[in-house]
C-alpha cells in the first residue's frame, strides 16, 4: 500500500500526490482510516508521536467495532456441552 497520507491534491511540479505533513491534519485523516492503512502508516519512519497515539486509538476503535474471530474461541463454543 501506498502512503495512507497522501492527499488528492497532485503537485504541479512533480506531478505526484502531496502528502499530508502536519500533525493535525494526519490526526484528521487518521480518523477516517480503515485497519490496512493504519497498519500502513505504523510502518512510516519519521511519524510524529501525536500520530502514532492517534493511530492506536484507531486500531483499538476498529477492534472494538469489529473484534477479530479468533477460530478456537469459536470452535470452543460450539463443542460445549451444558453441565446438568
Amino acid at each position: 500500500m501506498s502512503n495512507p497520507f497522501e492527499t488528492s491534491t497532485i503537485s504541479p511540479i512533480t506531478g505526484a500526490p502531496c502528502v499530508a505533513q502536519q500533525l493535525d491534519e494526519r490526526r484528521q485523516m487518521v480518523k477516517r482510516f480503515n485497519l490496512q492503512q493504519c497498519r500502513a502508516a505504523m510502518k512510516l519512519s519519521g511519524l510524529q508521536l501525536g500520530v502514532i497515539h492517534a493511530l492506536e486509538r484507531r486500531i483499538k476503535q476498529l477492534h472494538k467495532e469489529n473484534p477479530p474471530i479468533n477460530p478456537l474461541e469459536r470452535f470452543a463454543k460450539k463443542t460445549e456441552q451444558p453441565h446438568e
